[in-house]
């Protein structure tokens, strides 16, 4: 008999949020866009990318390559994507920027169809031993736990500060100077937001699996081979949300 638990899914925090608007020195670039993020707005993903690759071929940017990454993941072309963040990576740009596309990668990477293993030429699977008897303490796996509730509030505070700071900018409308400022200040509390809920969450799963790997292997009566019940943890995408899965069986 098989078991499947799955947990709520932990939103991570401006994963598909539409990206701060900006302006380009070459006129048609900036009308691309424009149109780009007027598509992103309204989630036609396929066509911000295009118009987002037409402003970048006649002012190439950075921010553009970020933001036609983040519209190819979104709508689910996360092989294209992953060539777009790699591209980012390898320009000049802030070590929040570096982290933030790393995290999206993972992201992507982790969407993407495990290839089949071909069990003709790869020989028998091998399980690893039991672990030995004994008691394990569940004062790790709890100290995780509340590790993780600490980084997912925080990164809850830093969403919430970021969007007021947003709304600060969007109401700026005499000094661009300081709009972009607030634009930039914006943008890093959400990258700090991102990095606490990518953490809390990974905090969460390890604090699954210590709390709820199996314990010392009992022998069955009919065949004497050694047999304990199997719990995974692992990260799952779906749609514009992220979490984790947990499942079991007995």
């Amino acid at each position: 008999m098989r078991l499947l638990w799955l947990l709520a899914v932990l939103p991570v925090a401006a994963a598909a949020d539409p990206p701060a608007r900006r302006h380009l020195t070459n006129p048609a670039a900036d009308v691309h866009l424009q149109a780009g993020l007027d598509a992103f707005d309204t989630k036609a993903y396929d066509l911000a990318s295009k118009e987002l690759d037409a402003a970048n071929a006649l002012e190439p940017m950075p921010f553009l390559l970020y933001t036609q990454a983040q519209a190819e993941r979104l709508g689910g072309h996360c092989s294209r994507a992953l060539e777009l963040y790699r591209k980012y990576l390898a320009a000049d740009i802030s070590q929040e920027a570096i982290e933030l596309a790393r995290l999206n990668i993972k992201l992507c990477e982790q969407a993407l169809p495990t290839p089949p293993v071909d069990r003709s030429t790869s020989g028998p699977a091998h399980e690893a031993p039991a672990a030995p008897a004994g008691h394990r303490s569940k004062l790790v796996p709890l100290a995780l736990g509340a590790g993780a509730t600490v980084a997912l509030g925080g990164a809850l505070g830093f969403e919430v500060w970021s969007d007021r700071t947003y709304d600060q900018a969007k109401a700026e409308m005499t000094d661009n100077a300081r709009r972009h400022a607030l634009e930039d200040s914006a943008d890093k509390k959400r990258y700090v937001a991102l990095g606490l809920a990518a953490a809390g969450i990974g905090c969460a799963g390890v604090a699954l699996w210590l709390y709820l790997r199996p314990g010392p292997s009992a022998a069955t009566p009919s065949s004497g081979e050694a047999v304990s019940a199997r719990w995974r943890v692992a990260p799952m995408i779906a749609g514009e949300r992220a979490g984790l899965q947990l499942w079991g069986g007995f």
